[in-house]
């Protein structure tokens, strides 16, 4: 009896301790912060544009158009750091890319923004210290063409409903009650700053307001007329148009096309933050005033003023103790105070994520384009920068020598120029002799294509001893490594090019691309850095001798001129199903086939996938394995040095195979010429062209190195290594014609080795080198690689719908006509 009643106290104590625990749990456990997603302005810029009596103009040939300022630098980098201490406890104290994704508009200050911002929110520490003199590391930023871009370069114009809506707001009676006081205000900005009223529209207000108050910044003197009060009054009209493109009438149908796109997507992205499987804690978005206005107008939370520089507006996902999700948003309009809380219109501070989302969504579209009423905007592809004319030489007027002949010629008498004139024009013929003789070739532009830097493996293969986990920032990403190759190449093309570029970095001689891998992206960055340290007044942190310069990128649906090999193109299926039946590739590879058992053996590979190359299996398995091997992880038993160089040549085989081996001409006009067509062209355009850019550079893969030399038939038949190199150099030789010099640095230890075109000399006129590689560049890509013409497709069907309905219209009308008429004799005779 005692015992049981010993056990019984036990368990009654043993209970109370559980419901003790469990109540102590309950009021102590903290709410945890799940998602961040936050939207800030871009830093203090150049102006976009300058009024055409504006006496600055010369800052536009000095920084350019839409600059980031060294102030502008400083404001995001505070906004980074600040960002670093608000959620030091949330974010990684090092940056991991699963964490964090970034995306900004294409604009330069934008992407400059953006890469400030992350240089305060992750600076190395410790392990990621790749340079220790540049306490910096490269943070990839993602970015689209503005012409695609439908979530963050707002006002969407493009939108017939959009416009539409606009105009019915500037003729409403609210609009039009505010705006009548600043008729007269328009036509005093019109006569001074030398604009006709009609051109000063919502656009160009915003833009003199924010060149005005840039030059005030700057300390720059303002225009007598622009008075205190006078930009205090623009500012006012610039927050009552930027409230008329996205309030004032009809606000829910406007924030349906224009904010709520972009709230619709950060939305998405919290809903998907409660599932364990994800692991992204921030998102971060770089964009522009309207963007924060349109979102917080969407939200109905905007507060009339212009968002300045550098001002965010912040999303919080909670989760309470009670499991439930919460939403709190904040808005930091000035580095001097905590951000302001905001409360959603019929919701509390914290609001709860089910109520947040009912009460949001009347302004979430579902189908966009349809409410627009409009097709989807084509994709137009980005610009390439082009090179400046070459200045013409032009004599005296001591050249323009002319013999006159006076009236004793008709006699029979000549009559000889004076001695001056004789001497004169002996001594421009020395002159121009002279300089034919001693006058040295010049360099006038330059095209770079590098592959990324040293990463880690894309992927793993079945019998691999080391998973994605053991790999710090995950598969696929630059290591310290790679930062410090690209560096290092920057270094070189500094080095290289001392006398040609610009000591400091100049947007308008120096535009770089990449494709939208955090790799070739982050490579750019590295190469960047090295390339334009800041030097003189360009240093914004004498601690941290590094600057933005922004990296513009490929998206991976449109990147056809970078990731190869490029996708959806039938006729190049084909061809690769061809080329591994071929005799060609056949005698290559059949050496190997005993080697590709014993390999299928060991990496749990199948046999039929290891034979057929094109499909990366063998090729990914050796890069595997060479990663593993360089960054001392512990390789398989069977991976000995022989195995891995014969791994190394089948790989070598897959690069030349996929572009090369059988029917190399026409792979290469559906693959490499694609690429060489747009270098010629910015090549062509760059000796034509009177602008002066000097450099145009493009971050991509091994395989985009490799098809660009198979196509120019350059191929070393070597796999191009990490931070390998293309060089095309431009000159203008003394004689004033154009030359094309090829280069390819695949080696630290040496200068770049100097290529040549076949049928052609090392330096290649420029005629001739586009009439050597014309065989590979196709007029129409599309048509060559069998791809239908959907539009065509449509249109044809569309066509031969009408005319069957028409055929069977005109049947029935006779069937109608010729039994009608038969009934209704048969019906008469009857009676």
């Amino acid at each position: 009896m005692r015992t049981r009643q010993l056990v019984c106290g036990i368990w009654s104590l043993c209970f109370l301790f559980c419901l003790f625990c469990i109540f102590l749990h309950q009021t102590t456990a903290k709410r945890k912060l799940k998602f961040v997603s936050l939207v800030f302005r871009h830093g203090d810029h150049t102006p976009q544009e300058f009024f055409p009596t504006d006496k600055h103009k010369e800052i536009a040939r000095q920084q350019g158009y839409s600059q980031l300022t060294k102030l502008g630098i400083q404001q995001q980098y505070e906004l980074g750091q600040y960002t670093r201490r608000r959620y030091s406890h949330f974010l990684s104290v090092v940056y991991k890319q699963c964490e964090i994704y970034v995306q900004s508009t294409d604009c330069d200050h934008t992407l400059m923004s953006a890469q400030a911002s992350l240089a305060g929110l992750y600076p190395p520490t410790q392990d990621q210290i790749w340079n220790p003199k540049i306490l910096w590391q490269p943070v990839p930023v993602h970015t689209m063409p503005l012409s695609q871009d439908n979530l963050l370069y707002l006002p969407f114009s493009h939108c017939p409903k959009y416009k539409e809506l606009l105009r019915e707001t500037f003729a409403t009676r609210d609009f039009q009650r505010q705006f009548k006081h600043y008729k007269q205000f328009l036509k005093f900005l019109a006569t001074h700053t030398g604009y006709p009223v009609k051109k000063l529209n919502s656009e160009r207000i915003w833009k003199l307001s924010d060149t005005l108050q840039y030059e005030d910044i700057n300390n720059y003197t303002l225009p007598v007329w622009a008075t205190h009060g006078v930009r205090t009054k623009l500012i006012k009209l610039s927050e009552l148009l930027l409230q008329a493109e996205f309030g004032f009438h009809k606000q829910i149908q406007k924030s349906r096309l224009q904010g709520g796109i972009l709230l619709k997507t950060i939305l998405k992205r919290i809903l998907d933050a409660r599932k364990p499987s994800y692991h992204q804690k921030m998102v971060m978005y770089s964009a522009h005033a309207t963007t924060i206005a349109a979102l917080q107008m969407a939200l109905n939370v905007f507060n009339g003023k212009l968002p300045p520089h550098s001002a965010c507006h912040f999303f919080e996902l909670y989760q309470e103790k009670n499991g439930q999700y919460t939403i709190e948003m904040y808005y930091r309009n000035s580095s001097s105070r905590e951000p302001h809380p905001l409360t959603l219109p019929g919701c509390k501070f914290r609001c709860p994520l089910e109520r947040f989302t009912h009460l949001v969504s009347p302004i979430l579209v579902p189908y966009w384009t349809r409410e627009c009423r409009m097709n989807a905007p084509a994709a137009v592809p980005p610009l390439l920068k082009v090179q400046p004319d070459v200045s013409q030489f032009s004599l005296s007027s001591c050249w323009n020598y002319k013999v006159s002949f006076s009236s004793p010629v008709r006699m029979g008498v000549t009559r000889l120029p004076n001695l001056s004139r004789i001497l004169c024009f002996s001594f421009h013929i020395i002159l121009i002799l002279l300089q034919q003789t001693t006058a040295a070739r010049e360099l006038k532009f330059v095209v770079v294509l590098f592959r990324h830097g040293d990463r880690t493996p894309i992927v793993n293969f079945p019998t691999d001893l080391h998973k994605e986990s053991e790999w710090p920032q995950g598969f696929g990403q630059l290591t310290k490594t790679g930062m410090q190759q690209l560096f290092e190449l920057g270094q070189y093309m500094r080095k290289r090019y001392s006398s040609f570029l610009n000591s400091t970095y100049n947007r308008q001689e120096f535009y770089i691309q990449s494709t939208d891998y955090d790799r070739t992206i982050m490579s750019a960055q590295s190469y960047l850095s090295g390339l334009f340290p800041p030097t003189s007044s360009q240093i914004w942190n004498p601690e941290l001798l590094w600057q933005p310069i922004p990296v513009h990128i490929f998206q991976k649906t449109a990147e056809q001129r970078l990731n190869f090999p490029l996708p959806n193109c039938p006729r190049f299926d084909e061809l690769q199903h061809e080329t591994q039946t071929s005799k060609e590739f056949q005698s290559r590879i059949q050496p190997y086939m005993d080697f590709l058992q014993t390999m299928a053996v060991n990496t749990g590979l199948e046999l039929n996938h290891l034979k057929i190359l094109d499909n990366f299996q063998l090729w990914n398995t050796y890069d595997t394995l060479h990663c593993e091997d360089i960054h001392n992880y512990t390789l398989p038993v069977w991976a000995t040095k022989d195995v891995i160089n014969k791994m190394e040549k089948l790989a070598e085989l897959a690069l030349l195979s996929l572009f090369g081996v059988y029917k190399t001409e026409e792979k290469s006009r559906l693959q490499g010429g694609v690429l060489v067509n747009i270098i010629l062209n910015s090549i062509k355009q760059a000796a034509n062209s009177s602008k002066p850019t000097k450099m145009e550079v493009y971050s991509a893969h091994d395989t985009t190195v490799g098809a660009l030399q198979i196509a120019l038939n350059i191929f070393n038949g070597k796999l191009p290594p990490y931070a390998a190199c293309q060089f095309f150099e431009l000159y203008q030789e003394s004689n004033g014609q154009y030359s094309i010099e090829m280069h390819y640095r695949n080696d630290t230890s040496k200068d770049p080795y100097l290529l040549t075109l076949p049928g052609c000399t090392s330096s290649c006129p420029l005629e001739k080198f586009a009439e050597l590689v014309s065989p590979v560049i196709t007029e129409n890509w599309s048509k060559e690689c069998g791809k239908k013409d959907k539009m065509k497709g449509i249109f044809i069907g569309f066509n031969v719908a009408v005319c069957l309905l028409s055929i069977f219209n005109l049947v029935l009308l006779y069937l109608l006509y010729h039994y009608g008429r038969c009934r209704s004799r048969n019906s008469y005779q009857d009676i």
